[in-house]
């Protein structure tokens, strides 16, 4: 694409989705009063928003494979490498029943949209662990209990040029805590829409692979060669189904 083309594109697409955002957040927090879960409709509100209003415009071509490899009667521990800020608007949208991301802290403090993502129920960690790591592992087990799922990038940061990462070892303590499955997923592509480190949107191909659940023992006394298997085991399952 054209680099005047990709900056006209990105102004444009940029100014739509703030002046966009600011209306479709407001009015999902007002409506949300009236609803008897108002935290799960500000999630609901943020999926119809980015599947239909926002990421039609970004021009990417999004693809999806795998959905039925989804648990359809519980709950489950996505677990997906991270190439882009468009990774969250495309789960969103596309990954189907009720979830929630757990974040880095600091977006929180974005104002107003910081505050809707801690609206609609995300949860934020503290990359410096400690007490912030026991509050974020309790907060993620009660959604779990409420029957929704949880989404993590165990990477911690986007790739810088699509290769997979390494993983942290605490992206998996609330499996091995839970005994929750952990459903593998890829996405490919998405690194190359606005790679690290520029501002401009270069639209692309995106598959996103979902892969079969992989099961767990509940092990609360799980040590480090426990956890080093597992983290392998899981990360080679997501390489698997990354796209080249």
């Amino acid at each position: 694409m054209k680099l005047f083309f990709r900056i006209i594109h990105t102004f444009l697409y940029i100014t739509y989705v703030l002046i966009t955002f600011f209306f479709a957040a407001g009015s999902g927090i007002l409506i949300s009063f009236f609803a008897r879960d108002k935290v799960e409709y500000r999630f609901k509100h943020s999926k119809v928003w980015f599947r239909y209003f926002v990421l039609p415009l970004s021009l990417n071509k999004i693809r999806v494979s795998g959905l039925d490899n989804i648990p359809q009667d519980k709950p489950v521990i996505f677990v997906s490498n991270h190439g882009s800020y468009f990774d969250v608007p495309i789960y969103l949208a596309y990954l189907p029943g009720s979830f929630r991301f757990i974040v880095r802290k600091g977006l929180f403090k974005i104002p107003f949209v910081g505050k809707y993502i801690k609206l609609s129920g995300h949860i934020g960690i503290d990359r410096a662990g400690g007490t912030s790591a026991h509050k974020t592992l309790n907060k993620a087990k009660e959604i779990l209990r409420e029957g929704k799922s949880i989404v993590v990038f165990p990477e911690g940061t986007r790739t810088k040029d699509g290769t997979l990462g390494i993983f942290k070892r605490g992206s998996l303590l609330i499996a091995f805590e839970t005994g929750i499955p952990v459903v593998p997923v890829a996405i490919s592509g998405s690194y190359r829409v606005m790679p690290k480190g520029s501002i401009l949107i270069s639209p692309t191909r995106i598959k996103v692979n979902i892969g079969k659940p992989i099961h767990l023992p509940k092990n609360k006394d799980a040590k480090r060669k426990d956890y080093d298997q597992a983290l392998s085991k899981v990360r080679d399952a997501i390489e698997k189904l990354l796209e080249k």
